[in-house]
């Protein structure tokens, strides 16, 4: 018997000799939801004549795995009144499917990310300009000047963020480089400030100005970054929801990056 089909429809006593299996009940084989499911796939194959492909799951000792299950009708003396079946194993096929889908969604989140921060950054570029030049026009006017440069700093707030964003889509992001860990961590966390600042969380980052550059993928690992943020915030705001923290406790995430020997050691500890 086709090991695929062993291992969707859990077919156990398989060690049984031929002797021993031939005229016994199809149920003692298999649980009756499988016995079931397979007698209506049987069925369906008898009555249409036509061979039926079917995406099951199955399982062995160590992993799920996917399988395209093919069953189809045997003809005997003219009659078709036999079902036989045969499995491929496309785990491996379906990995690789959601990794593709994955690098084109970052791919298209790039592009699009590139034609916002180009939206955003040439009226940002031409309002600063204009505020330079008030700035300078009224000079001895301290109180306006001040104001000014509160949203000459505003504006380039928008401008570093919108730079990060597309920073960590960027199609060109994804190859291996030297890079700066700290540089990568200050960046993300710069993406998550507002939603830091909604939900009350306090990041501290001790960052060792020791580390040296490492060659890696910024968007990679700058998406690992991003994983690890969305976790801590989710977890802390899971806390505070199920009445185990009361608002005035600190809501925070502690980053830290650290040389020890040969390794560069991160770590990221919430109190969620």
């Amino acid at each position: 018997l086709d090991t695929a089909l062993i291992r969707v429809f859990r077919i156990k006593n398989m060690n049984s000799t031929e002797e021993e299996i031939l005229n016994r009940d199809f149920d003692e084989f298999v649980s009756s939801e499988a016995a079931e499911k397979i007698r209506e796939q049987d069925s369906m194959v008898i009555s249409k004549n036509e061979v039926l492909r079917t995406e099951e799951i199955g399982q062995d000792m160590f992993a799920r795995l996917v399988y395209l299950i093919h069953k189809f009708p045997i003809h005997r003396q003219g009659k078709h009144s036999l079902v036989g079946g045969v499995g491929i194993d496309i785990t491996e096929q379906k990995v690789l499917q959601k990794q593709l889908i994955r690098s084109e969604r970052l791919a298209a989140t790039g592009q699009l990310a590139a034609s916002i921060a180009h939206e955003i950054n040439s009226p940002l570029q031409a309002v600063t300009v204009m505020l330079d030049s008030m700035k300078w026009d009224h000079a001895q006017n301290r109180e306006l000047t001040a104001n000014i440069n509160l949203l000459i700093g505003a504006f380039g707030s928008i401008r570093d963020t919108v730079n990060n964003l597309s920073d960590l889509n960027r199609p060109g992001q994804a190859e291996i480089q030297s890079i700066d860990v700290n540089d990568t961590i200050k960046k993300t966390v710069s993406l998550f400030q507002n939603t830091l600042k909604i939900n009350n969380i306090k990041t501290n980052l001790k960052l060792s100005s020791k580390i040296p550059e490492i060659n890696f993928s910024p968007q990679q690992l700058s998406q690992v970054w991003v994983n690890l943020l969305n976790n801590s915030i989710e977890a802390i705001s899971a806390k505070t929801t199920k009445g185990k923290q009361s608002s005035a406790s600190i809501r925070e995430i502690n980053i830290s990056c650290n040389r020890r020997k040969e390794n560069v050691i991160i770590t990221f500890k919430d109190n969620g």
